[in-house]
């Protein structure tokens, strides 16, 4: 079987999740034996999409209407369109019917977690029984701790002490304005948001974003490694996720992990066992405080992660998109 993942990406690598769950399902498959080509017009047997761009949607009603096998991949929702870009929430509605008639092209269709399977199904009418839930995977190895890459980015960032961080695109949606107040709160202890910032006046932001001293924004890091090994806490309070590879990539390196209580993390991240979770901003500074006190904590949260993470490892992604290609081919 050869396998063609296609990423859409006009020749760039995009920022955010969905380039790097491409690539570690790539790296998944060919681990669990699979032939795997990116280039739709090269030799293959079953077709992955993952963006619903316009050469994507192309070969998406190309594959269906020829009664060829086709994977379609729910990496945007609607739902986490918003409060993203300026005017992203007039759009989002019509987004939403673009998503849609993309998605049901597919034979299979892919999400990261349970929850995105159960809003496609309700939010978007899609057939329940066509939609299967697939971890984006981790490469659990890759991100475990290191000693010697902490020390190199405490360095370069000038951190000590306990550090917090927190990585992805600097949006309201990723709770950056939650993460800005709650840094107020704790002026010794620095607070590192490692990722892009859109251009000026295409973000959507209800208010300035006015960071005190001890909150550092770096803008976006290439070796997320860097970033997970040298903090101490990972502090994630998005409102709207998928999944959240970096949750895993955290997970896996052993950070003591500070979520928002949404219902993406229901089923695989538990509070008081692998992670604390924080329904309002005071919640939020009462965990904190917590972590940034007691290292036993920290550490007892961090090894539970680790375990959560290694479920995730791409070896077992790998094995689950090969069964469900040869159900899908064996179907057609």
């Amino acid at each position: 079987m050869i396998a063609c993942l296609y990423l859409e990406d006009f020749g760039i690598k995009l920022p955010g999740g969905i380039w790097t769950a491409w690539k570690t399902q790539v790296a998944a498959l060919q681990a669990a034996g699979v032939s795997v080509v990116t280039d739709p017009s090269k030799p293959h047997d079953i077709l992955h999409l993952y963006v619903p761009f316009l050469r994507s949607r192309y070969l998406a009603e190309k594959y269906h209407r020829q009664g060829r096998p086709i994977i379609t991949h729910i990496h945007m929702t609607a739902e986490d369109f918003r409060n993203s870009f300026v005017g992203s929430n007039l759009i989002a509605p019509f987004f939403r019917l673009w998503l849609k008639s993309f998605y049901k092209k597919g034979d299979a269709i892919l999400t990261p977690t349970e929850y995105t399977r159960k809003l496609a199904a309700k939010n978007y009418n899609l057939p329940i029984d066509k939609i299967i839930a697939v971890s984006n995977g981790i490469n659990f190895k890759e991100f475990s701790p290191d000693e010697t890459i902490r020390d190199k980015y405490r360095d370069s960032f000038k951190m000590n002490g306990v550090s917090v961080l927190s990585l992805g695109w600097v949006f309201p949606r990723k709770g950056i304005y939650t993460f800005i107040d709650a840094a107020k709160k704790f002026p010794k202890t620095k607070f590192f948001w490692f990722g892009q910032m859109a251009p000026k006046g295409l973000t959507h932001l209800p208010r300035p974003i006015d960071p005190p001293v001890n909150a550092k924004f770096p803008g976006r890091i290439d070796d997320a490694r860097g970033a997970m090994n040298a903090g101490d806490i990972f502090f994630f309070p998005s409102y709207e996720e998928n999944q959240g590879i970096v949750v895993l990539e955290a997970a896996a390196n052993g950070k003591a992990i500070l979520l928002r209580d949404i219902p993406v993390f229901d089923d695989w991240m538990f509070h008081g066992k692998n992670c604390l979770k924080a329904k309002t901003d005071e919640e939020f500074c009462d965990y904190l405080e917590q972590l940034i006190s007691d290292k036993k904590l920290r550490e007892r949260l961090g090894m539970a992660a680790r375990r959560t993470a290694q479920e995730h490892d791409l070896k077992n992604v790998g094995e689950k998109l090969k069964r469900i290609y040869e159900r899908t081919m064996d179907g057609r």
